[in-house]
């Protein structure tokens, strides 16, 4: 039996998230703060995974509901450079591309042996260690999806 379009859809969602988390339990056994390559292709892994599942999200919730606003309201959040998903996107980006993603590591003081993610545009560092950053991001994602997920079913906007 064929399954409908939004399941499928949400299978792929979840385990994109379910891909991201195993990612960030892999960064958390491993000492940070030395830009390694098993750090870094870390932080790349999450970053593809994180915005694969914003792709596959927009997809079910279009097979979902159909409703544009909703589909709409996602882009907008997508859209906004100064947001956590427009900064998300950002860096998946960098980490696409040849310039990579853009680290600040900490030698001394309290943040000693901490690295956290840089904006590629600004090279600001988000204030965050890179590790509770993407955390951050993968509990936005979840909420967000749940949050629009129930909106689609239940004809709020």
């Amino acid at each position: 039996m064929k399954q409908p379009a939004d399941i499928l859809w949400r299978e792929r969602t979840d385990q994109k998230l379910r891909f991201a988390k195993l990612h960030l339990d892999e960064m958390a056994a491993m000492e940070p703060g030395h830009g390694h390559d098993f750090e870094r292709a870390h932080i790349e892994a999450i970053l593809v995974q994180l915005v694969g599942a914003y792709e596959t999200f927009r997809r079910e919730l279009i097979a979902l509901s159909g409703r544009r606003n909703l589909v709409e309201r996602l882009e907008t959040l997508r859209n906004d450079d100064t947001g956590w998903l427009g900064q998300l996107v950002a860096l998946r980006r960098a980490a696409t591309h040849a310039s990579g993603v853009p680290l600040e590591f900490y030698m001394g003081g309290k943040r000693h042996g901490q690295v956290a993610l840089k904006h590629p545009d600004t090279l600001v560092p988000f204030p965050d260690c890179a590790a509770d950053t993407l955390e951050v991001w993968l509990a936005s994602l979840h909420t967000l999806f749940d949050d629009l997920r129930t909106a689609s079913t239940s004809g709020r906007r």
